[in-house]
């Protein structure tokens, strides 16, 4: 149960500032932005479910104009393929599934892909909150229904980075320009009774001033 003992609404925001000054990698691509969710090892179903999205995804390049799909780039979770049973949310009650745990991964590469200001093409709240990223920040994923897309609006191809370190999940996005505007993610609870009310804003600012993108309004049920 949460309690909130305060008027205003609570703010959780992100930043990531580039600059013409950028420098490229050793294999001449730049990074655009980059994001971590942190994750309890200690729960080894859904540990080893994460370590394996994260197999999956790492490498992954998006051409210019192309879109990423969290399902596609994934694949079916199958018993067969190594994934694991764990907790997961299903038609509003918290069960046990296989290959649980992994929308971890599509919450984090979707931080990314705002943070690097991307345009999103599909992405659906969680029913209820999740504990590793603030509300209206999630990206939930489900085989055959729930998506995460984004497209590279960029002019060359997008590598996508995912590893597990430190107790974090890691996502990292490179491309073949540096980014030249700083971006905010900016996430409010605007009301906790009877579940969670939120809303999130991406905020851009660049050379033609400053631009605010609403992103979504959710509800998140009480637990």
């Amino acid at each position: 149960v949460e309690l909130v003992v305060s008027r205003p609404p609570v703010t959780n925001v992100s930043t990531r500032i580039a600059s013409n000054a950028a420098k490229p990698s050793a294999n001449g691509r730049y990074l655009l932005a980059e994001f971590s969710t942190p994750y309890d090892a200690g729960i080894r179903g859904r540990t080893a479910n994460l370590r394996l999205a994260a197999k999956r995804i790492n490498g992954t390049v998006v051409p210019p104009g192309g879109v990423f799909s969290a399902n596609k780039t994934i694949g079916p979770r199958l018993e067969k393929d190594g994934w694991r049973e764990a907790k997961m949310f299903v038609n509003g009650q918290i069960v046990s599934g296989t290959g649980a745990g992994i929308c971890q991964s599509s919450t984090t590469i979707y931080n990314a892909a705002l943070l690097a200001g991307l345009p999103i093409v599909e992405r659906h709240p969680h029913t209820f909150r999740v504990t590793y990223a603030p509300p209206s920040r999630d990206a939930a994923i489900y085989w055959g229904g729930k998506d995460f897309r984004f497209r590279n609006n960029t002019p060359g191809p997008i590598v996508v980075q995912t590893y597990l370190r430190g107790g974090r999940f890691h996502v990292k996005l490179y491309g073949t320009q540096p980014l030249t505007r700083k971006i905010e993610v900016v996430s409010q609870r605007l009301s906790s009774k009877k579940g969670t009310r939120s809303v999130a804003y991406r905020i851009t600012r660049g050379p033609n001033g400053v631009q605010r993108e609403k992103l979504s309004t959710d509800y998140y049920r009480p637990t």
